[in-house]
């Protein structure tokens, strides 16, 4: 290992072998910087979770060990040139406890800015542009690479510093607002500074916006008296050579911030160290955000001033916990002139009042630890659902396991798994805004699966002695569970009946036959909407409307000649149920958005259904009309947020598709694009959302099993 490496390497052993005396490897500087920041401080008020429990033991307590560093030919500082290629920089990775499994997350910031990158293995694999790269690694497990990028800043004739940033163990989340402390977690540690040449100006998508407003004041007397306990003689002061940084605000309660409806404010503070100009990134669940309508904040410090800014965020679209800190970096030539960075600020837990109000037990993602899990950083292939969450994830039930399985379908990886109790199994699981609600069934025996050559079937038991309801957030931790065997009708015991779950997730629909039946999920209470005596319709499909209160439905009835799809809205306060009929029509699935809901055929449509027709509801009408498209068109469908377009994607070649857009209006066909993956050929192909009205995503899964997208932008006519 080289010598810049190993030096990262002995940081981090005393990081993470906690056991309160000094150690030898450390510099005085660099225990200074630490004590000042407070990142690696324990609070003394948390409640005994793993972040503090070794102050309550004299021993050593291994949260893991690991090196990480660039690979080089020599010890002096590496100077990368770029020519308009991709940097290649050869890198390596090492875990070194025997007794633990060695999590962190890897960072980049190429002249204080946050760098996404990609992992470019040996064996000719690359993955997608990420702000961090998580490893996972077990004692003596190497990996080397290189870590390949395009520089986000920086021109022609300009020499940058680049760094390497550890952070320990990512996946951390205190359990609740109420356990604050993240303890010797998400402590940061970093390379030696390297350094980047430019031979040319790259061409950047996305300029860096810079936000520059502080004031600079002198340093609070109750700062300065703290330090007199960190002197280390008359003449030295630990602020003449390490800088610090820090969140702070009106909040009583340390390591929290709380939002008032949907927005949280706070004060950045940075102090000490030389004079010299910083960049600021914040992070909010280890991903870069905007602040101020900026990507960054840039202050120059004076020496016995303290910079402060004022920062308010809006976190109202993220779960009710996530974490928060800033890393500061100096920029220019600045890099060579200060000797310890970049600093991190402690991690402070957000507390979104917005989200669902109830007290969420998150511990974190539990990631497979022979994975990388990774979050992408490319704008145009990194869709987040507009209603929290990921387009990505997706939760299934593995009855090989018996678990409740989270996965990244971008990714093709397992996020977390739950082990269900033996004799126990999902009967179904029903995605809403903010996470999952899975009903689960206790039979007298457990599901039997029979392989073959051609795959494997499942055999249900037949008897059901109990059925619970779980809900659970986005990362799958529990936050409540009801019994519903004394309140489920006999028949959905064991039926496969169609159902749907509300964006709130505070409802649940089932339909059997011609019966329908609404769970209130908070309560568990399940009264009877529809059955024989008041209703002429089989159910196929149901969803509810964005109101989370009227219910859509397709299906079919005796009154209708066979074949004709029947489709319209229920009310279930009082009832009543709006009709509609598509002649010789076989729905595979319905759709809605806050103004209509509509139906998608099939692909290849059973014999006797028409294809190239999308029949349409009006939800604040409850009129019904049909638009006419380009036949497999009908198939992937989806009506743009603003009500104005239809949009529709149907395969021209095996590995091009081919986008229109309709004005819903007038049925005319008013925009078009072929697109041509570049991963050739997809399957399951579908258009999403992309939390823009103008904007779409054409999503499909590869030959590997990974999903990628394509944007496509709505000319407004």
């Amino acid at each position: 290992m080289k010598k810049n490496t190993f030096r990262v390497f002995a940081l981090l052993f005393i990081f993470l072998y906690f056991t309160g005396c000094n150690n030898s490897f450390e510099s005085t500087d660099t225990k200074e910087a630490q004590k000042l920041s407070g990142d690696i401080s324990i609070s003394k008020d948390d409640d005994g979770t793993a972040a503090d429990s070794f102050l309550h033991d004299s021993s050593s307590t291994s949260l893991g060990a690991f090196s990480f560093g660039i690979v080089s030919d020599n010890n002096s500082k590496q100077i990368y040139e770029y020519n308009g290629n991709e940097l290649h920089i050869p890198f390596n990775v090492m875990g070194l406890d025997e007794n633990a499994s060695s999590d962190f997350g890897l960072m980049v910031f190429v002249d204080g800015l946050s760098q996404p990158y990609k992992i470019a293995k040996k064996n000719g694999e690359a993955t997608e542009a990420q702000y961090m790269h998580k490893f996972y690694l077990n004692n003596k497990e190497t990996q080397e690479f290189d870590i390949v990028f395009t520089p986000v800043t920086g021109k022609k004739g300009e020499r940058v510093g680049v760094v390497f940033s550890a952070i320990l163990n990512p996946d951390f989340m205190p359990q609740s607002e109420h356990r604050t402390s993240y303890g010797i977690y998400h402590s940061l540690s970093a390379t030696l500074a390297q350094e980047i040449y430019f031979q040319c100006t790259p061409i950047n998508k996305n300029e860096r916006l810079k936000y520059s407003l502080y004031e600079a004041e002198d340093i609070p007397q109750e700062i300065i008296d703290k330090l007199k306990g960190t002197k280390l003689s008359n003449n030295y002061n630990p602020l003449d050579s390490n800088f610090v940084t820090e969140l702070s605000s009106q909040d009583k309660e340390a390591g929290v911030l709380k939002a008032n409806n949907g927005k949280v404010k706070f004060e950045f503070h940075i102090y000490g160290g030389q004079e010299a100009t910083y960049r600021t990134i914040f992070f909010i669940d280890h991903k870069p955000v905007s602040i101020m309508g900026a990507d960054y904040l840039e202050t120059r410090t004076k020496k016995e001033k303290m910079c402060s800014a004022e920062i308010e965020l809006d976190i109202k679209s993220l779960n009710r916990l996530s974490t928060l800190y800033a890393i500061t970096t100096p920029a220019g030539k600045d890099y060579m002139a200060v000797s310890v960075f970049p600093i991190k600020t402690r991690s402070t837990l957000l507390v979104n009042d917005m989200a669902i109000n109830e007290e969420s037990n998150q511990a974190g993602i539990e990631g497979n630890k022979n994975i990388t899990v990774t979050d992408s950083a490319d704008k145009v292939s990194d869709i987040e659902n507009p209603e929290g969450g990921s387009l990505w994830q997706n939760v299934s039930y593995d009855y090989e396991t018996n678990c409740l399985v989270l996965s990244d379908g971008k990714t093709n990886t397992i996020i977390k798994k739950i082990p269900f109790e033996e004799n126990s199994y999902a009967q179904k699981t029903y995605k809403f805004d903010k996470g999952y609600v899975v009903q689960v069934a206790y039979a007298d025996k457990p599901v039997k699966i029979v392989k073959d050559q051609y795959g494997y079937s499942i055999t249900y038991p037949k008897t059901i002695n109990r059925c619970i309801l779980r809900v659970y957030d986005g990362y799958l931790n529990l936050k409540k569970e009801m019994d519903i065997f004394s309140e489920m009708p006999e028949e959905l015991l064991g039926a496969m009946a169609y159902s749907a779950v509300s964006g709130d997730g505070e409802k649940i629909v089932w339909a059997y036959l011609q019966k329908l039946y609404i769970c209130e999920v908070p309560s568990g209470k399940i009264k009877k909407v529809k059955d024989e005596a008041d209703n002429q319709v089989f159910f196929s499909q149901i969803c509810y409307a964005k109101d989370n209160k009227s219910i859509f439905f397709a299906g079919s009835s005796t009154q209708t000649n066979e074949g004709d799809c029947v489709y319209g809205l229920i009310d279930p306060d009082n009832k009543n149920m709006t009709l509609h009929v598509e002649e010789k029509y076989h729905p595979g699935y319905i759709r809605v958005t806050a103004g209509y809901a509509w139906l998608c055929d099939n692909v290849k449509p059973i014999s006797g259904t028409a294809g190239g027709r999308v029949p349409i509801l009006d939800l604040q009408t409850k009129k019904a009309f049909t638009m006419k498209v380009d036949g497999a068109e009908s198939a992937h469908a989806i009506i743009t947020e603003d009500g104005k377009y239809l949009l529709a994607v149907k395969e021209k070649t095996a590995d091009s598709y081919r986008i229109r857009q309709y004005s819903l209006a007038t049925g005319e066909m008013v925009n078009e694009k072929t697109i041509g993956p570049k991963e050739g050929a997809l399957w399951n192909i579908d258009l999403v959302y992309a939390g823009d009205s103008s904007i779409y995503n054409l999503i499909g899964c590869t030959k590997d099993g990974k999903y990628v997208c394509y944007p496509f932008v709505c000319e407004d006519k």
